[in-house]
This record gives structure tokens, C-alpha cells and sequence, in this order.
């Protein structure tokens, strides 16, 4: 089933493993898929945000305060040079595979700091940075056991709520540099988790897009523009998926409606309608195309907008037209 290219620009080996489907039932004509990849094109694209340096994280790494474990050899140094020599394209998927295998056991938790810290660190806009480190994540993850996936995938929850502690760098958990851009980044990155299916990223899916049922009054400005840019960047990265999840398929038992309740804010917040449905994906829709004109908004954070926008309407036209036909 095809999918969005959101991508842009992939090298060979990224091609060389499809994603995941994300339903049986959702289809999207060719049309659709080419006027979706135009959306995201110009973010994927854009020279002036494709360079950039990963910093070898030795001396500012502190994720595990300096704890470099030595289980098989382990050490965050030697995760994160692996981590940053893979995403520059230095060593290849197999090498950076191989090297997490060899030592992995037993550090499930740091290898899964190491993994956020490095993501925080890659620009969303850059074509393929973020996306190889999505590959190189689903191509280990499944070589081990049940219990390093369960501790793994605790620790990527865990630290998933960093991205709201955008005005503190109080937490240990968090690395030096601009606490706003990491945690855009951040989003970036569990969106394109949650798309590529490896993790479900549902709970935190509906968490990033709730910051546009709060009320403006509340929030500062810097608050006001990043929660637009991650809830943009949401349905950029991972629309499709999202929509299957909250539109065509949500869970159908009350205790699981009741817990996505307590994780998006429930009727606290301007939306007080259902927690799934189409009703909650018009309101976000009606948010972002009212982004687009506000002048207290950055012109990046409008920009998405309008992009996250129209794709909503390719998405909920080229997905409810495929599930009557069926």
C-alpha cells in the first residue's frame, strides 16, 4: 500500500527497506500521494538547513550524568560516535547495526537516551538524518529479546515527555543547546517512529496535537509558536498514520477512549467534543488553517501550518473517499 513520501531525498539503502502499512483498508491514488509529497518538499529540500554537525556529545553528554557503562564494552561515547558517523552517511546501516548488536545487552535504557539525544541534535528539516536513524532503530529492534524491547520502547516513552519541558533545562534527562528546537526535533522524530510503525506513538500523537485545543490566553508567545510547529510537524511526518488511528480505526473499548482521555486533556481544553473521530480532526484542521494568518506566529511556524493544512484535506479526502468504495 503506498504510503506518503515525505522524505524527500533518500539514499539507496533507506529505499531498500518499505515501511510498514499502515491499514489494510486505507489506499491513496497517485494524485494524491504527488500533491502530499509537494506539501513537504520545500522542508526536505531547503540546502540551508542540510549541513549540520552532530557534536561527539563527550563532554555535554548528560543523559546518564556521566555513567559511561561498561557492560560488553559499552559506553554512551562510543554509542553516540557510531550514532553520528552513521547518520553522515560514514559508516553504512550494516556497520551501525553491528556495532549496537555487539554491546547492547544490559544498557536497553542508555543505548534508548543516546538514541533521543542524538535525534534532539538533527535539524527536522534535514532529508535523510533523522529518517536513517528510524531505519537503523527498526533494523535492530526486532533481533532481540521480548524483554530489551519492552525496557527499550519504557525508556522512548519515558523521555517522549521532555518535549514539553521546553522552558527548564533543569531535568538530567536533557542536553545543553536550545531546549525549544530539541524539542521540535523530538517531535519530528517520534512522529516519523509512529509512521513507520515500529513504535505506537498514539498517546503522544494526540498529546502533541491537543496543544491547539489550549487556550491562547494561557500561552506565551514561545509556547504559542512551538506547539503550532509541533502539531504541524505531526501531521506532516505522520498524518496518515494518525488519521487511521483516530478516524478510521480507534480503539473500540471504553478503557482504552478513557485513557487517551487523561492523555489528550479530555474536555479541559477548547475541543470538547469526542476523543475519536472526525469532529476532533476538523478542529485541529480549523486550527491550523487559522495559524496561517497570525501575525504573533513565526513565518516558519505559518508556513507549516498551511502545509499541515492542506495535507489534512488530501488525507481525509483521499482516505474516506477509499474506505466508501470498500
Amino acid at each position: 500500500m503506498p504510503v506518503f513520501p515525505f522524505c524527500g531525498t533518500k539514499s539507496a539503502a533507506t529505499k531498500a527497506i518499505p515501511p510498514k502499512p499502515l491499514s489494510e483498508s486505507s489506499s491513496m491514488t497517485q494524485q494524491d500521494e504527488t500533491e502530499a509529497e509537494k506539501l513537504f518538499r520545500p522542508y526536505a529540500s531547503n540546502n540551508k538547513f542540510v549541513q549540520f554537525t552532530l557534536d561527539e556529545g563527550l563532554d555535554v553528554l548528560v543523559l546518564n550524568k556521566g555513567s559511561f557503562k561498561l557492560n560488553q564494552g559499552y559506553s554512551d561515547k562510543r554509542v553516540v560516535l557510531a550514532l553520528r558517523d552513521y547518520i553522515h552517511d560514514k559508516i553504512t546501516l550494516q556497520d551501525a547495526s553491528r556495532t549496537i548488536r555487539d554491546f547492547i545487552s544490559g544498557n536497553e535504557a542508555s543505548f534508548g537516551s543516546c538514541m533521543l539525544h542524538t535525534a534532539s541534535k538533527i535539524p527536522y528539516q534535514h532529508p535523510t538524518g533523522q529518517p536513517r536513524l528510524v531505519q537503523l532503530l527498526r533494523d535492530v529492534y526486532y533481533d532481540f529479546s521480548w524483554g530489551w524491547r519492552n525496557q527499550f520502547r519504557q525508556t522512548i516513552y519515558e523521555n517522549s515527555g521532555l518535549v514539553i519541558e521546553i522552558e527548564s533545562d533543569e531535568t538530567d534527562r536533557v542536553t545543553p543547546g536550545d531546549p525549544i528546537q530539541q524539542s521540535i526535533n523530538l517531535v519530528a522524530f517520534f512522529a516519523r517512529l509512529s509512521q513507520d510503525g515500529t513504535f505506537d506513538m498514539t498517546s503522544h500523537g494526540l498529546t502533541t496535537m491537543g496543544f491547539l485545543e489550549e487556550n491562547r490566553d494561557i500561552q506565551s508567545a514561545d509556547w504559542a509558536d512551538c506547539s503550532v510547529r509541533m502539531a504541524a510537524l505531526w501531521i506532516i511526518l505522520a498524518g496518515q498514520r494518525l488519521y487511521t488511528q483516530i478516524v478510521e480505526a480507534p480503539p473500540i473499548t471504553k478503557e482504552g477512549e478513557e485513557e487517551m482521555k487523561m492523555v489528550s486533556g479530555g474536555t479541559s481544553r477548547l475541543y470538547t467534543g469526542p476523543v475519536y473521530g472526525r469532529a476532533r480532526w476538523n478542529f485541529w484542521y480549523g486550527k491550523l488553517s487559522a495559524a496561517t494568518d497570525r501575525e504573533d506566529l513565526s513565518a516558519e511556524s505559518r508556513d507549516l501550518a498551511k502545509n499541515a493544512a492542506e495535507l489534512m484535506d488530501v488525507i481525509d479526502r483521499s482516505l474516506s473517499a477509499s474506505k466508501n468504495l470498500g
